[in-house]
Formats: structure tokens, C-alpha cells, sequence
């Protein structure tokens, strides 16, 4: 399916591009001279539109194909990043002061996030008397 939806804006991607280019040749050469700048003028910006649409039809596909195969790590795999991650806790008495955090590290790439509570919460943590 996706080949064919390919082909299909391939072709039409053509044919806009062409007749863009034809428009354009067809105002700068009859109708601006003809007509004035205005009609002639705005003919032409029609025939540009067309080009630049017709032309984004050829480019963009065949660049979000390199992109996603670029993402996917080459011949169409895809690629799952090992990330390890280490945590730890403690705190000073019980309810008391606490702190714990995480470490991520991915390859070289090494990310802490460190948190704490320095007075216990209002409600301490621990089962009731």
C-alpha cells in the first residue's frame, strides 16, 4: 500500500511541478506582456504555487523515508537503548528527615535527580500506637 500511495505522489508530484513550470514560462512570456503586471503577475504566482507544490511532493517523501530509516538504526531494525537505573533511600529515625534519588545512565550519559524531606511530613509514615 505504502509503495503504491509512493508512486502515486511521485506521479502527481510530476505533473504539478510540470504544469508549474509551464504556467510560469506561459505568464512571464504572454501575459505579463500582454496583460500587465497585475493579471499577468498573479498568473504566474499561480503557476509558482503550483511548481513549489509539485516539487514538495518529489522532495519531502523520499527525506521522511531516509529519516525514519535513519531512526530505526539502518536496514529497517529498530534500536532499543539499554538505560540502567540505580536508586537508594534512607532516612534518620523514624518518622525523620529522608532523602533519596536516582540515577540513570545510559552509555556515557550519566543523569542524577537527587530529592529530599528535611523535617518528616505532618502525618508521620510510620503505623500508628
Amino acid at each position: 500500500m505504502e509503495k503504491e500511495f509512493r508512486k502515486i505522489t511521485l506521479t502527481f508530484g510530476i505533473i504539478m511541478a510540470v504544469l508549474g513550470a509551464l504556467v510560469i514560462w506561459r505568464g512571464v512570456t504572454k501575459m505579463i506582456p500582454v496583460t500587465g503586471w497585475v493579471h499577468g503577475g498573479l498568473f504566474t504566482l499561480g503557476g509558482l504555487f503550483f511548481f513549489l507544490v509539485g516539487v514538495a511532493l518529489l522532495v519531502v517523501p523520499p527525506l521522511r523515508a531516509r529519516r525514519k530509516k535513519k531512526e530505526r538504526g539502518g536496514a529497517g531494525k529498530s534500536v532499543m537503548k539499554q538505560v540502567t537505573i540505580y536508586t537508594d533511600g534512607a532516612c534518620s529515625g523514624n518518622p525523620g528527615p529522608g532523602g533519596w534519588g536516582r540515577c540513570s545512565c545510559m552509555g556515557a550519559i550519566e543523569r542524577r535527580f537527587p530529592a529530599e524531606r528535611p523535617t518528616p511530613p505532618t502525618t508521620a509514615w510510620s503505623s500508628p500506637p
